[in-house]
């Protein structure tokens, strides 16, 4: 269906006389539940016989009653008002030719200057013809032929100053649509006759039946439905991404697409039946509620569903690092991959260009070689500003290919081993704890634990992460906590002291996990995180 553009409401006053009285139908028309210009209008008189044709020239229906066709056919020469008028681009003219005849059309602007012109020998009928605008405001039309002469002031409001005007011939319009009835000049109508009136919109019609006996108004409404329901179309879904098909409905000017069954908060897909979704979890189920409408409302919902793909394998195709002579293993928890040791880096060793000094828990090598070195902020973060509030991807004595993580990472993670963590931090236990199994399912190798509460739990080093509690160095030859906690820093620097940088910890008399800020002097255990 092709649809007619919106236009004003436009009016038609059909009078014919009855014993000296008048009766009036108006009538109008909308299209796809949108206001359209009729292009005629067919009258018969089912009762009696006979019929007229009422045209659409301009903003008002004319009338051609069977006087004024009469009229007409005696004057021997119509030419209608273009329509629309004022007009931007283009507009039409009708002109009925009473017989064979040749026809010059010419257009001028309003200096007088001729713009352009069209010549043809014309059999009888109704002709249609085109103007496209050029870069004039105003035009005169003019129509002669050997016998008649019309002329019709044309007003442009969307004159293009890139393009010249022409006047292009349409053609003649078919009989049954908009054709003057030849020796139809005596239409009559008596109450209680059954009329039949056929409105028609671009190429499109409706009848409308009925038995008048008073004015009436009469409304066309052409193709006024909604689009039906769309159906299935093969969708496309990734680990992190669905693109989503469904098949074109007949009769829609557009689509629209919700998580939810809301058609008022859904979004507006255009013409498009394909829409991509994105920052979707791996292996989960998702449902996308489409509409199919057009301007007389929206279809029913139909109800999409899909399934991402498995969850990538965060270490797949990585190499277990070497660093300062050592490789250190690696293991995939969640979209992350992190080393399963701390570092272990002797002082001045890293991959990037700063000097770092590592210490020891008692100033004692053998526990470097057990639980890595311990590190201040400073040395961790390798030449990074210390006045950074929240860096993220930084390398610092990391490995190349390597980051320390932040906390927004140590979160992802805790929220990986244990699906009771909150990452609220407003949330924290009594205890300052943080999920209830996090701190147990990140511990490893129970023999160097101190034989307690987070030794004993059942979801002790299910992570395989092997969190060992190598203690912290709280200042030069002063350390603390070995076999009872470990530390690691975040990039993060603690808003309200800024000397202070956030850390993350376990202790063994708790499953749970920690954090708080300590001085950046300290020395704790740094872990790794692949960028």
């Amino acid at each position: 269906m092709k649809k007619s553009p919106l236009l004003a409401l436009s009016l038609l006053a059909c009078v014919f006389t009855l014993n000296a009285q008048e009766i009036s139908f108006t009538f109008t028309a909308n299209q796809t539940c949108e206001y359209a210009p009729l292009d005629s209008v067919l009258v018969e008189n089912l009762t009696q016989g006979g019929d007229t044709v009422l045209y659409y020239p301009d903003t008002v229906l004319s009338i051609y009653t069977s006087i004024e066709i009469q009229t007409a056919m005696e004057n021997n020469f119509l030419v209608s008002q273009n329509y629309p008028n004022p007009f931007s681009s283009k507009t039409k003219i009708d002109m009925f030719v009473p017989g064979r005849d040749d026809f010059t059309i010419n257009v001028y602007d309003v200096t007088g200057r001729q713009i352009t012109t069209y010549e043809n020998n014309l059999e009888r009928g109704m002709h249609n013809f085109t103007l496209n605008a050029g870069n004039s405001n105003n035009y005169i039309l003019t129509v002669n032929s050997t016998k008649y002469v019309q002329k019709k002031m044309m007003i442009c409001v969307g004159a293009d100053d890139n393009s010249a005007a022409r006047i292009t011939y349409n053609g003649i319009m078919p009989e049954k649509k908009s054709i003057l009835k030849s020796g139809k000049s005596d239409f009559v109508y008596d109450i209680d006759d059954a009329l039949k009136f056929t409105g028609y919109v671009e190429g499109d019609f409706e009848d409308i039946m009925d038995t008048p006996t008073t004015d009436n108004d009469y409304l066309f409404d052409i193709n006024n439905t909604v689009p039906s329901v769309p159906t299935d179309g093969p969708h496309v879904p990734g680990n992190d991404t669905i693109e989503w098909n469904w098949n074109t409905v007949s009769g829609a000017t557009g689509y629209k697409y919700n998580d939810s069954n809301n058609y008022s908060g859904a979004t507006d897909n255009g013409t498009s039946t394909s829409y991509t979704q994105t920052g979707l979890d791996c292996e989960t189920a998702y449902t996308l509620y489409v509409w199919a409408y057009n301007d007389c409302g929206g279809s029913s919902s139909f109800e999409l569903t899909e399934t991402t793909t498995a969850c990538p394998e965060p270490c797949a195709g990585v190499t277990p690092p070497t660093y300062d002579g050592h490789t250190y293993e690696i293991i995939g928890i969640g979209n992350q991959c992190w080393l399963v040791e701390n570092l272990n880096v002797t002082d001045g060793n890293t991959d990037q260009s700063c000097s770092i000094t590592r210490s020891c828990y008692d100033n004692n090598t053998s526990n470097c070689d057990t639980y890595g070195g311990l590190y201040t902020w400073d040395d961790m973060m390798c030449g990074e500003s210390s006045s950074s509030a929240n860096p993220s991807g930084v390398q610092g004595i990391c490995p190349d290919g390597w980051h320390i993580p932040s906390d927004d990472e140590w979160q992802e993670l805790e929220g990986e081993v244990d699906a009771t963590y909150d990452y609220d931090y407003s949330d924290w236990n009594n205890e300052g704890c943080r999920g209830d199994d996090v701190g147990s399912a990140l511990a490893g190798d129970a023999s160097l634990w101190s034989d307690d509460e987070l030794e004993g739990h059942a979801s002790f080093g299910t992570s395989g992460f092997n969190a060992l509690p190598g203690g912290r160095e709280t200042s030069v030859s002063s350390s603390t906590g070995l076999s009872e906690y470990a530390y690691w820093w975040t990039t993060d620097v603690s808003t309200l002291f800024p000397a202070n940088a956030y850390f993350r910890s376990l202790y063994f008399t708790n499953t749970c996990s920690t954090m708080g800020s300590y001085a950046k002097t300290s020395g704790l255990s740094v872990r790794c995180v692949k960028d």
